[in-house]
């Protein structure tokens, strides 16, 4: 740390296994991680990072007045992982699954107090700022605004990466790491990457996920992973590969989790989704209503293993809407695909 009155601890324990969920988060902005869809485009990423630092998994804040030749201090790391998207295990074969969304920026910079204490007596709604419990005022704070990570005309100096990973906790080691949706219109069609085979980026992680037998079920927050129609999906993976076996539409992005029972025979999954990561979608002039938020989705599975495609029925009771939509679709019968709908509106 370049902070005055700060130290930094000699050695620093950090897990070695099991396995990060992206290993830029150990290694650092590497080599392997710059930017290098073109040549140029390597040449002006490293043109960019001449004016950083890379620090390590353990990057610290500097000083708002620092007078270092660099601009700041990059780490890297991940989002996609929170509240609102966690983690789920398989109790039957110890295997976790998570997703992630490469990140990577700059650290904060900070500015003294100099011993002026603000004091904060309620929560102000809308901000981050909590009552005020301690004695001592703390001597350096987040500095507003700061530097950030320049980019190469609205392309990061990084290689973007969005998807679902599987780890076997019994050994710690990565089993599979798969794309999450496809890659985004702003970096697909990006006029610096015209004619480039541009490999699948995926298009963010932030799902949910849960098992459900030899399927893992899962979806995406945001726009990412989204359907034909432009709408989110609930995707059924091979929980063994991570292929996808089906698919179904839903109206929003599924958050915080799922859950899953046997009635009469077959198989109902409650999806809880909404957030205001859907705020556009009631700019699509379709589905156009904020009761979709927090709407529970019911769906139905008939089991019938993996040697034929799942088929997933979706039943949705909203507010405004009745929809039911039956889908058979597997990547692995391609055939088997079809889709019928029937919507009424109700007063």
């Amino acid at each position: 740390t370049q902070v005055p009155g700060d130290w930094t601890s000699p050695t620093q324990p950090y897990p070695t296994l099991p396995a990060p969920l992206d290993s830029i988060v150990l290694d650092g902005l590497t080599d392997k991680y710059i930017m290098d869809y073109t040549p140029e485009l390597r040449a002006r990423a490293l043109e960019i990072l001449e004016d950083y630092h890379i620090g390590g998994t353990y990057a610290p804040p500097l000083p708002y007045n620092h007078t270092n030749e660099y601009v700041a201090m990059i780490n890297c790391g991940m989002s996609g992982l929170n509240i609102p998207t966690p983690a789920v295990a398989d109790p039957t074969t110890n295997i976790m699954y998570a997703s992630h969304n490469r990140r990577c920026g700059t650290s904060d910079m900070l500015e003294p107090t100099n011993g002026v204490d603000v004091e904060v007596t309620v929560a102000i709604p809308g901000t981050t700022e909590t009552p005020t419990t301690g004695r001592t005022v703390v001597p350096w704070l987040p500095a507003p605004g700061g530097p950030g990570l320049a980019n190469i005309d609205g392309l990061p100096v990084y290689k973007p990466f969005g998807g679902l990973v599987a780890i076997d906790m019994n050994t710690g080691r990565k089993l599979w790491d798969v794309p999450v949706g496809e890659t985004p219109e702003n970096i697909r069609n990006h006029p610096l990457l015209a004619g480039v085979e541009v490999p699948n980026t995926g298009s963010g992680g932030g799902g949910i996920q849960m098992v459900m037998g030899d399927l893992l079920l899962q979806t995406a927050g945001g726009n990412a992973n989204l359907s034909e129609n432009g709408l989110p999906v609930l995707n059924a993976r091979d929980k063994r590969t991570g292929q996808v076996v089906a698919s179904v539409e839903l109206p929003a992005p599924g958050r915080y989790g799922m859950m899953t029972f046997m009635h009469e025979g077959k198989q109902y999954i409650v999806v809880n989704s909404g957030g205001g990561a859907w705020s556009w979608m009631r700019q699509r002039k379709s589905w156009a209503s904020s009761s979709l938020l927090g709407a529970l989705k019911l769906v139905t599975w008939h089991p019938c293993g993996l040697k034929s495609p799942p088929t997933l029925r979706i039943v949705l009771s909203l507010p405004a809407v009745s929809i039911a939509c039956r889908t058979s679709s597997s990547d692995c019968f391609p055939s088997a695909k079809s889709r019928s709908c029937k919507s009424s509106r109700r007063s």
